[in-house]
């Protein structure tokens, strides 16, 4: 009887430890940011290839923020709106991502600053980069005063942008391409331009860049030519010109812009544009978020984890 009695305590004792690691287990589960499908199907930072270069436009609705990832080094473009926060957090921590090394904030309009001073505050950065702007454009919102103070407690180092700058992200390079002067009447005009490149694949990233940088870029010899375009200000009408769209001659577009946006964007011109030049075009509002993986001579296309072409 004895004996029965010390095999029923030990059954209990088992099932109450199975329980216990269990409910550890679930705990954890609950715990733990979400990973979207794609971070999920494609790793994150710690599997990260050395020989491999990963682009990923982020869907943050009507704004702009761009993760762009190389040998372990990593550069943030813009961050989206005021709310985009969380999103962008999310996939920072998805890829393994303690601290930046670079942050562009191309220019300071919220859809494109707006959840950077959280994101800055979060993982810190080694140095961010952005442009002069004009005295008479420099925003006095709380969004800009939030950043600012944010760079100022976060950011190893700050400087503004320079054309011709080249810095160095693993085996990549990207290159400061514009503004390459300061226009006072929009901040649009004054956004920092950035050529990347790695092997034989190219990107240019322009964030609301629109007819008159445009120009003042072609004009200044610049090299634009590349593989990807993040086409300029969400695909707006006053962006992608005819002659610019020659000169960057992209095989791949990508407009990033918020779905049933109040601006209209993209605009139905633009996209003609574009279609006439670029053989694949890619947009958030319909599409989510798009990656690019490259290991210096091919290209490979991501959306929702799925390989495309």
């Amino acid at each position: 009887m004895a004996g029965k009695k010390r095999k029923n305590a030990g059954k209990f004792f088992t099932i109450a430890i199975v329980l216990f690691v269990f409910v550890i287990l679930l705990s954890r589960f609950d715990s733990e940011k979400p990973l979207s499908g794609l971070e999920t199907v494609m790793g994150t930072q710690s599997e990260f290839v050395e020989n491999e270069l990963r682009v990923q436009i982020i869907d943050v609705g009507q704004g702009d923020s761009i993760l762009v990832e190389c040998g372990g080094k990593s550069l943030l473009i813009d961050a989206g709106d005021n709310g985009c926060e969380q999103k962008i957090m999310n996939v920072l921590n998805s890829r393994g991502i303690k601290k930046l090394n670079y942050i562009i904030a191309t220019h300071p309009h919220a859809d494109h600053i707006g959840a950077m001073p959280e994101v800055i505050t979060e993982f810190g950065t080694e140095l961010l980069i952005m442009p002069k702007i004009p005295n008479n454009l420099v925003p006095t919102s709380a969004t800009f005063s939030a950043l600012l103070d944010a760079i100022e407690k976060n950011c190893d180092k700050s400087v503004y942008s320079s054309v011709g700058k080249i810095y160095q992200l693993g085996n990549a390079t990207f290159k400061i391409v514009a503004p390459i002067s300061q226009n006072s009447e929009d901040l649009n005009e004054n956004s920092v331009v950035v050529r990347l490149e790695y092997g034989e694949n190219s990107f240019l990233l322009t964030g609301d860049a629109s007819g008159d940088e445009e120009r003042e870029l072609i004009d200044s010899g610049a090299d634009v030519d590349c593989d990807v375009l993040k086409v300029g200000h969400h695909g707006s009408s006053t962006s992608s010109s005819s002659d610019f769209l020659k000169k960057v001659s992209p095989e791949i577009c990508v407009i990033s812009c918020g779905e049933d946006n109040r601006y209209g964007h993209p605009n139905a011109k633009t996209v003609k544009r574009l279609e006439k030049v670029c053989g694949r075009i890619y947009r958030t509002d319909t599409d989510g978020d798009v990656v690019f993986v490259s290991d210096g001579e091919n290209l490979k296309t991501f959306i929702d984890g799925k390989e495309v072409s």
